[in-house]
C-alpha cells in the first residue's frame, strides 16, 4: 500500500485556514476534582490554525494519538490540559501556529440528602476551553427548580377564597387545612437549568465550589435521594426561593461580581414551563465576547 500523506500535497486554493482538526472524540480521562482523581468519559474537540496557505492538510492522526497518550499517562487539570494544547500544535510543524482544545464531561458529586441520612450521586456537565492565545474558560450545568411568584400568589387567593367559603370555625382550622379538597390551588415549579462559564486568572480549577457556591444561592437544587421528610424541607425551600428567571440570574450574577479570581462570565438561565408549552430563558455576560 502506498503512504499517502496529503499533508505534503500542494493546495490548490492556497488560503490559510483558522481552525482544522478532531471533533466529537470520545476519550476516557482521568481528571483532578476535589482532591480526588476521577475516572470520566470525555468528549474532546481539538483543532489547530492552518497557518500556510498552501499546505493542503494537517496529520489529523497525530491529534489524536497525541489525546491518547495523555489519557494514558496523565491527569486532567488546567495544567496539563495546557501542555497537552501546546504538543497538539507542535506535533503539526511549523505549518500551524495556534490551536483550540474543548474538552467536556460529567462529573459526580455525592449528594447528602436535605433532612434525612440518605445519600445519592449527583452528575454535573463541565467543560474546559483553551486556546494558546492564554484564554482559560470552565463551565458547568446546574438543575435546580424554580416555582413561579405569580402562580404563588394566585394559588394563595384559591386557598383564601376556599376557607371563605368553607368557614371552619377554630377547632375546625387545622383538620380544614389538612384536606385535599381545601388547598384549592397549588403553584406551579419547574425544574430549570443554569450553564454558567467562567473566565479566571489562572488556569486553575473552580468548577467545584461554583457548583457547591451557586446551588446554596439558589438553595432549590434538585435532590436524587429523599425521603418524606427530605421532600417536606424541599417544598419549603421552594416556597421561600419563589423565582422568576431574572431573579434566579440575578442572584448568580450577585455570586459572580464578588468573585475576585473571576475576570469574565457569561450565564444563561432556563426556567422549562410548566404552564406554557414554551420555556423562559435569561442571559447576563461581563467581559465576555
Amino acid at each position: 500500500m502506498p503512504d499517502v500523506d496529503v499533508s505534503k500535497e500542494p493546495s490548490t486554493h492556497p488560503f490559510p485556514l483558522e481552525q482544522v482538526g478532531l471533533k466529537d472524540i470520545e476519550i476516557p480521562l482521568k481528571i483532578q476534582w476535589e482532591g480526588e482523581v476521577q475516572s470520566v468519559l470525555a468528549v474532546i474537540e481539538a483543532v489547530v490554525s492552518l497557518d500556510d496557505p498552501h499546505q493542503r492538510g494537517i496529520h489529523m492522526s497525530r491529534i489524536y494519538h497525541t489525546l491518547h497518550e495523555f489519557s494514558e499517562n496523565e491527569v486532567l487539570s488546567p495544567k496539563t490540559m495546557r501542555t497537552l494544547l501546546k504538543k497538539i500544535v507542535d506535533v503539526q510543524e511549523d505549518h500551524c501556529l495556534s490551536g483550540h482544545l474543548k474538552i467536556q464531561w460529567k462529573s459526580i458529586v455525592r449528594q447528602k440528602s436535605l433532612v434525612s441520612s440518605r445519600t445519592g450521586f449527583r452528575v454535573y456537565p463541565c467543560f474546559y476551553e483553551m486556546n494558546t492565545q492564554g484564554d482559560f474558560i470552565s463551565g458547568v450545568e446546574l438543575l435546580y427548580s424554580s416555582t413561579c411568584p405569580c402562580s404563588a400568589a394566585l394559588a394563595r387567593e384559591l386557598v383564601k377564597d376556599q376557607f371563605k367559603k368553607d368557614a371552619p370555625n377554630a377547632d375546625q382550622i387545622l383538620n380544614w387545612l389538612g384536606k385535599e379538597q381545601s388547598i384549592a390551588g397549588t403553584a406551579h415549579a419547574q425544574r430549570s437549568q443554569a450553564n454558567i462559564q467562567i473566565k479566571t486568572k489562572q488556569d486553575e480549577n473552580y468548577l467545584s465550589s461554583v457548583i457547591t457556591d451557586v446551588e446554596e444561592v439558589l438553595a432549590t437544587s434538585v435532590q436524587v435521594a429523599v425521603k418524606r421528610e427530605d421532600e417536606k424541607q424541599f417544598a419549603h425551600l421552594n416556597s421561600q426561593n419563589l423565582m422568576y428567571s431574572e431573579d434566579a440570574i440575578r442572584r448568580i450574577k450577585h455570586y459572580l461580581e464578588k468573585q475576585e479570581w473571576i475576570t469574565a462570565y457569561h450565564v444563561e438561565i432556563g426556567h422549562f414551563e410548566s404552564l406554557h408549552p414554551f420555556n423562559t430563558v435569561a442571559r447576563t455576560m461581563k467581559n465576555w465576547k
